[in-house]
C-alpha cells in the first residue's frame, strides 16, 4: 500500500533459517543456507515449536550463532521454523563535527584503518617526533650519524662519520684514507705533495729519433722499468744501447720528492705521465722538435697559463726529431703536446707542431712552410681550428697530414720513395707513394692522442725515420719528404697527384691552444722537443 511521507529506502528483511532436527540437548546451531548465522538478539528472532510461538529470553536465548532452550528437547519435540528479523538497511550519513575525540575507544585506530601517505608534515607538530620514538640502539655523541642496524637491538645505531657515496672531502698535505670508499666520490685535496719550481720534461734520451712501436712487448723491451739504473733499449734493427735511468729524467728543484715513485710520475711507450701537486694555475711551455740543418723545418715555442687539479695526471710527449744523415734528409719532426687526463678523457691543453724532413729534391731555399705553424692566440682563432674553420687545407681540427700522391709514371717501384703525413691530435698522417708504389701504410707519424710514434718503413731501416711526436716518414734519394706532427698533422711533399710540382704548402705541423690566458708564441725552435711546467709556489 502506499506510504504516507517519505518511503523507506528499502523494507524489513525477515530471513528463514535452515530446518533444525531435534534431539537429547537444549542447545543448536543457527545456520543460513549451511552458514553460521549470528542474530542481533534473541527478541529479532521468532521460533515455532511443536506449532507454539516461544517467547524470547523465557523460552530461548541466543549466544553468538547458537540457540539455548530454557529446557533440553527431544528427538519427538519439532522446531517448526527460526525466522530472524533484520529490519530495514540504513545507510546513515553523520553531519559534520557530530563524532567527537571522546566518543572513539583507546587503540580503536590502527594503521590498518590508515592511507599510505595520508599523513604529511603539516599534520606533524614541531619537535613532536623525538629521538626516544626512534628504534635506536645506542647512545650516540657528537658528530655521529644514524646507520642502519642489522639483528633485533634496533633499527638504528649511532656510527662514526666516513666517506659516503657522495662526500665530499677538502685536505691539505699528505693525507691517507683508510676504510672502504664508495664511489662516486669527490675528493678535492688541495696539496698531495711538495713540489715547486720549473720542471723540464725532454724527450731526447728517451726517443732518440726513432720509431716507438705500439705492441706491449716492444714497449716494454724499450722503456722498461724508467726507475732503473742501466736499462737496456732496442731500436727496431735489435742494436742495443745501454743508459743510466736517471739520464731521462726531468729536473727540477725538488725532483727527489717525486721522480721515484710511480704513483707520482712514470713512462709509458715514451709519453711521461705526471701528478699534479697541487690546484693551482700552471704555465706549460711547450716545444715542438725542429733542426737547423740545409733549411730543414723548425718546431715551435709556445707557452700558456692553466688551471690543473690536485691528483690529476698531466699526459706529456715531447717530441723528437726526425732521423737525418746531418746534411739534406731528414724524417719530419715530432710535436710537444701536454694533455690532462680528466673525468677519463684525454683533453689536450696545449700541442706545439714539429718542422718537416726535407730530402735531396728538397727546394735548396728558406721555406717558412717548412717550419711549424704559430697557434692563434684569440678565442675566435682557436675554435676555428679546433671546428675545421678557415682555410681546410691549413686548418683541419686535429686531423694527420696527406702522404705523397706523386702519380710520375716510373717503370719500377721505388718502394722507399714515398713520405708520410705528420699525425694530427685525433688522426695519424696519411701513407704515401711515388709511381706505382702508390701507398704505404706506415709512413704517416702516429696520432698524438693515441701512440704518437714516427712514421717508418716496416721492411728495414731504408729512409729516415720520423721523430717521435708523429713526424712524418721521408723517403730515400730524391723521394717525399715527411711533415711535422701537430694538432694538424704538416703534409708530405709531393702531395699532388701529377708531376706539375712538390706540393710544399703546410708541411710543418700545427700548434694549438685549448686556453689563450697568458699565451705567448716565443717562434721557432730547433733541437728536441721539450716541456716546461712550472709549479706556483
Amino acid at each position: 500500500m502506499p506510504f504516507l511521507g517519505k518511503q523507506p529506502a528499502d523494507g524489513n528483511h525477515n530471513v528463514l533459517l535452515d530446518a533444525i532436527t531435534t534431539s537429547a540437548t537444549a542447545t543448536y546451531n543457527l545456520t543460513k543456507d549451511s552458514v553460521a548465522y549470528a542474530p542481533v538478539s534473541a527478541q529479532s528472532l521468532m521460533v515455532s515449536l511443536n506449532g507454539v510461538t516461544q517467547a524470547p529470553i523465557a523460552a530461548y536465548t541466543v549466544s553468538g550463532s547458537t540457540i539455548v532452550f530454557a529446557s533440553a528437547l527431544t528427538s519427538n519435540d519439532v522446531i517448526d521454523y527460526v525466522i530472524a528479523f533484520e529490519g530495514p538497511k540504513v545507510n546513515a550519513t553523520l553531519d559534520d563535527n557530530t563524532v567527537t575525540t571522546a566518543m572513539i575507544q583507546d587503540n580503536a585506530i590502527t594503521s590498518a584503518k590508515i592511507g599510505v601517505d595520508v599523513i604529511v608534515a603539516e599534520d606533524l607538530a614541531a619537535n613532536s617526533i623525538t629521538i626516544s620514538e626512534l628504534n635506536v640502539s645506542n647512545t650516540g655523541t657528537n658528530g655521529q650519524f644514524l646507520s642502519k642496524q642489522s639483528g633485533d637491538t634496533g633499527g638504528l645505531t649511532w656510527a662514526d662519520g666516513g666517506i659516503g657515496a657522495t662526500s665530499a672531502i677538502t685536505t691539505s698535505g699528505n693525507v691517507t684514507l683508510t676504510g672502504t670508499v664508495k664511489t662516486p666520490y669527490i675528493a678535492v685535496n688541495n696539496d698531495i705533495y711538495t713540489c715547486s719550481g720549473t720542471l723540464k720534461f725532454n724527450g731526447s734520451s728517451i726517443n732518440s729519433g726513432y720509431y716507438q712501436g705500439f705492441d706491449l712487448q716492444h714497449a716494454q723491451r724499450y722503456y722498461g722499468n724508467l726507475h732503473t739504473d742501466a736499462i737496456a733499449t732496442y731500436k727496431p734493427s735489435n742494436a742495443v744501447i745501454s743508459y743510466g735511468g736517471t739520464a731521462i729524467m726531468p729536473t727540477s728543484a725538488n725532483v727527489s720528492t717525486w721522480i721515484s715513485n710511480k704513483n707520482l710520475f712514470n713512462v709509458w711507450c715514451g709519453i711521461q705521465f705526471w701528478r699534479v701537486p697541487k690546484s693551482a694555475t700552471y704555465t706549460i711551455r711547450c716545444k715542438g722538435a725542429g733542426r737547423a740543418v740545409n733549411y730543414d723545418g723548425k718546431g715551435r715555442d709556445i707557452q700558456a697559463d692553466f688551471s690543473l687539479n690536485a691528483g690529476e695526471w698531466v699526459r706529456i710527449i715531447c717530441g723528437a726529431r726526425g732521423k737525418g744523415n746531418g746534411s739534406n734528409h731528414c724524417g719530419g719532426h715530432g710535436a710537444s703536446a701536454v694533455a690532462v687526463v680528466r673525468h677519463g678523457i684525454v683533453q689536450p691543453l696545449i700541442v706545439a707542431g714539429g718542422g718537416s724532413g726535407i730530402s735531396a729534391n728538397s727546394a735548396n731555399s728558406e721555406l717558412t712552410t717548412r717550419h711549424a705553424r704559430a697557434p692563434d692566440t684569440t678565442t675566435a682563432g682557436a675554435e676555428a681550428h679546433t671546428l675545421s674553420g678557415g682555410d681546410k687545407f691549413v686548418h683541419r681540427g686535429g686531423i694527420g697530414g696527406i702522404g705523397s700522391l706523386y702519380n710520375y709514371t716510373y717503370d719500377s717501384y721505388l718502394a722507399q720513395w714515398p713520405g708520410g703525413g705528420g699525425g694530427g691530435w685525433f688522426t695519424p698522417g696519411g701513407g704515401g707513394g711515388i709511381g706505382k708504389n702508390l701507398h704505404h701504410p706506415l709512413g704517416g707519424g702516429g696520432a698524438l692522442s693515441a701512440m704518437p710514434h714516427g712514421g717508418h718503413f716496416h721492411q728495414d731501416d731504408t729512409g729516415w725515420i720520423g721523430g717521435f711526436g708523429g713526424g712524418g716518414f721521408t723517403g730515400t734519394s730524391g723521394g717525399s719528404a715527411g711533415g711535422g706532427g701537430g694538432w694538424d698533422g704538416g703534409h708530405a711533399t709531393y702531395n699532388k697527384a701529377d708531376d706539375t710540382g712538390q706540393g710544399l704548402d703546410v708541411t710543418g705541423g700545427g700548434s694549438w691552444l685549448a686556453e689563450v690566458t697568458n699565451a705567448t708564441d716565443h717562434g721557432a725552435h730547433t733541437g728536441d722537443g721539450e716541456v716546461w711546467i712550472t709549479v706556483p709556489s
